[in-house]
């Protein structure tokens, strides 16, 4: 392929891309009661605008076979079940999928949570496959790592390396005693995940602290404590794109806001980061008890807090 249909072919794709990143907002909100009906109709207006902008720059291609090929990425790339993100989603991805890694990347380079990775073929993670899946112990033998799609990945979305980790078939050939399917120990794994922000939101599920005093003096603790410097210097930007993620459709931040008379903000998040202490941060607020029962507001304030202890 010329480097000019490639270009076109991954703009096509780049399009695409912003186009399911769109309709998977619209899926996120359509039935979140604090978000005004006109900004919703708004939001599937601009998914509208997005599907045209992609299909009017595939049918600007001269070449006939060029612009089919660009036109046919909507079809191979189906993902409209996926873009929910539900368990249920991923359980029901065909088993083609599961082994797709290109589908797999434009699935999360489109906002699908990372956790789908629970959910596709063990093998994905190499290089190679082998030809018989029951009875691979010669392929084995010098399979190596796809560093490049395990890298790309985790750094894409911070749920990614969870996702891994917890996928049952990749933990039953390591408990058969495969171990390179443990990316556990696979420092190209933790340096891309950590250069994701985000991901520090597992800080107690993966034991950061313990990770970062056992690999002191290596990339991964470099790479930590340049994440962790890199949050400090705009920790409200950083808290801004997380903090949605720790209130219920129930109850969104607007509505706790409203309901608590309160104002989750810069300076909420600077009293967070200065409350070091084992008391939550809105404790002397009267219905504080109420507060953290009905949010996720004491994961929230534990991230920050380990953050701001390093």
């Amino acid at each position: 392929m010329s480097e000019q249909k490639e270009s076109n072919i991954n703009r096509a794709l780049a399009l695409l891309i912003e186009y399911y990143n769109s309709v998977r907002l619209c899926k996120e909100i359509e039935y979140t009661s604090s978000v005004d009906m006109n900004i919703k109709t708004e939001m599937v207006s601009a998914s509208a605008r997005k599907l045209n902008s992609y299909a009017t720059f595939c049918s600007s291609l001269e070449d006939e076979t060029e612009q089919r090929n660009c036109l046919n990425l909507i079809s191979k790339y189906q993902m409209d079940n996926v873009l929910t993100s539900s368990i249920g989603s991923f359980e029901q991805l065909t088993d083609k999928q599961k082994r797709d890694k290109d589908f797999l990347m434009v699935c999360l380079r489109s906002g699908v949570d990372g956790r789908i990775l629970s959910h596709v073929n063990p093998f994905i993670l190499f290089t190679s496959s082998p030809d018989d899946e029951d009875n691979f112990v010669d392929w084995y033998e010098t399979a190596e790592l796809d560093d490049q799609f395990i890298g790309e990945a985790v750094k894409i979305n911070e749920h990614c390396f969870f996702g891994i980790v917890n996928n049952d078939q990749i933990q039953t050939k390591i408990d058969d005693g495969y171990t390179k399917f443990e990316i556990w120990s696979d420092e190209n794994a933790w340096v891309n995940a950590l250069q994701n922000s985000k991901f520090l939101k597992y800080h107690d599920d993966l034991s950061l602290d313990a990770l970062i005093d056992e690999m002191a003096g290596t990339p991964i603790e470099q790479t930590f404590n340049e994440t962790i410097a890199t949050v400090k210097s705009d920790l409200n930007a950083f808290a801004s794109s997380i903090i949605h993620d720790y209130f219920r459709l129930f109850l969104s931040l607007q509505e706790a806001e409203k309901e608590y008379d309160i104002k989750v903000d810069e300076q909420y998040f600077n009293a967070v980061a200065n409350n070091q202490t084992a008391e939550p941060t809105l404790r002397n607020h009267a219905q504080s008890q109420e507060i953290y029962h009905c949010t996720k507001l004491g994961r929230f304030e534990a991230i920050i807090k380990f953050i701001y202890a390093h």
